[in-house]
């Protein structure tokens, strides 16, 4: 029976694996990025000890909130639109393309810029001003080079993708060892900044070498805007709430807690991102790729491959998690943490957390792929509620292993939500997707 339940969903990732060289680029691309970050934690956690780690954590997760603003505003709009467009609109799209990722890059930063102190006193840590300069740094580099290798993936150039990486990753880890050991004096959550940004900028060099010929059409610009403003109209404010429920636990461990506890959740969870490879890679394709299906195969086919990748993401992602459970003392070791039992408990609870988002994530990308972004929303706020509440009540009074809980449930109300709403909406979906096919292609 259980052979039977898993035989389409594994039949179908081997089959993504075979037949796409996407998949696989994508995959050693992300076993790349999550190494070298890896890598560079254990050397800041070795070299400069919890606290300084947890300063460096805490700039990193601005960096990654930035990022998922990005993903939002600028990266899904495209990978969703970008491949139901005809190959001759495709130097105007990438042009349209370019100037939306540079506005939003120097956005961000002045945003980061202007808001670093007094999200630093609001939060108990006022040496975040200290950190301005280089996140604003950091973050504009890293829009860039995130935004051209991505594209990569969108035109199904997966090489030229992992060559970006490979330059940025190369760079970053070079420069992190040239300070933890040389340059020892001069380390510190600064300077690890400043080694993102100069690696991310050179990447962002190579990208613009692969990006492909760019024109301006005012006509297709027209179009795009309100395609676009679509789903900005819903996935900002979206990302906003899936910003507040990662960010708010964390935050308010650091308050709470101080920096040397969000040192420890952010070292479990770095094992934890580097088990969820597989997954991270998928989000980096599935959307184009679902697209794609949608506009060849139809609605019906392109939900079906979607849920069987689900259900072999979960199977695959409790089987790693179970093993590295297993070796969480040896990891402790490793990565010179002294409290092992600590840390073992918040590495177990981030496994389950990746088992939940593993059958969580394509529901995600369904709804951005049939263009109604409005699900994600709706889920998003759920879950920021979630996140603040459960976040204020428990994590003062019960310590670190509360934030990975506080995950799990909230990504577990917010797939049941998600799901729900594809089962309400599957016969409007399905009745719709013919028009809109063909609508797509003219």
């Amino acid at each position: 029976m259980i052979s039977s339940w898993l035989g389409n969903p594994l039949t179908g990732f081997r089959s993504l694996y075979r037949k796409s060289g996407q998949a696989r680029w994508a995959m050693t691309s992300q076993i790349l990025t999550s190494g070298t970050n890896f890598a560079t934690s254990v050397i800041i956690i070795r070299s400069l000890g919890l606290d300084e780690f947890g300063r460096f954590s805490l700039g990193f997760l601005l960096l990654m909130i930035v990022r998922s603003f990005l993903d939002g505003a600028v990266l899904n709009p495209i990978a969703s639109i970008a491949p139901k467009l005809w190959s001759t609109s495709q130097p105007a799209y990438r042009g349209f393309a370019l100037v939306k990722v540079l506005a939003f890059a120097l956005a961000t930063s002045a945003i980061l810029t202007l808001t670093a102190k007094p999200l630093g006193n609001l939060i108990g840590s006022p040496w975040l001003s200290q950190l301005a300069i280089a996140l604003a740094a950091s973050s504009f580099t890293a829009n860039l080079a995130d935004f051209f290798r991505r594209y990569q993936f969108i035109e199904g150039r997966p090489a030229h993708a992992f060559a970006i990486d490979a330059v940025r990753y190369s760079v970053q880890l070079l420069a992190i060892l040239l300070l933890a050991y040389p340059l020892h004096a001069h380390f510190d959550a600064v300077a690890a900044l400043y080694a993102m940004a100069l690696s991310s900028g050179l990447a962002a060099v190579v990208g613009i070498a692969v990006f492909g010929r760019i024109t301006w059409r005012a006509p297709l610009n027209r179009i795009m805007w309100p395609r676009h403003w679509n789903f900005v109209k819903w996935m900002i404010p979206g990302v906003a709430m899936e910003a507040v429920q990662n960010a708010v636990p964390q935050f308010l461990g650091n308050a709470l807690l101080g920096e040397a506890a969000l040192g420890l959740i952010r070292a479990a969870q770095q094992i934890s991102n580097i088990l969820n490879l597989p997954v991270y890679a998928l989000q980096q394709i599935l959307p184009s790729m679902a697209a794609s299906r949608l506009r060849s195969a139809g609605y019906r086919s392109m939900a079906h491959f979607l849920r069987n990748i689900g259900y072999a993401m979960g199977v695959a992602s409790l089987a790693l998690g179970a093993t590295v459970i297993l070796a969480s003392k040896e990891i402790a070791q490793l990565m010179g943490i002294t409290d092992a039992s600590r840390f073992g408990t918040l590495l177990g609870l981030f496994m389950l957390l990746n088992f939940v988002f593993a059958l969580r994530f394509p529901s995600t990308i369904f709804v951005n792929t049939v263009e109604d972004p409005r699900a994600n929303f709706l889920s998003s706020a759920l879950g920021a509620t979630i996140a603040v509440v459960l976040g204020w009540l428990l994590i003062g009074r019960l310590g670190e292993v509360v934030v990975p809980v506080i995950y799990i449930i909230l990504v577990i109300a917010t797939w049941a939500f998600l799901v729900t709403w594809k089962r309400v909406k599957h016969e409007k979906y399905d009745e719709e997707f013919s028009v809109k096919i063909e609508s797509w292609k003219s």
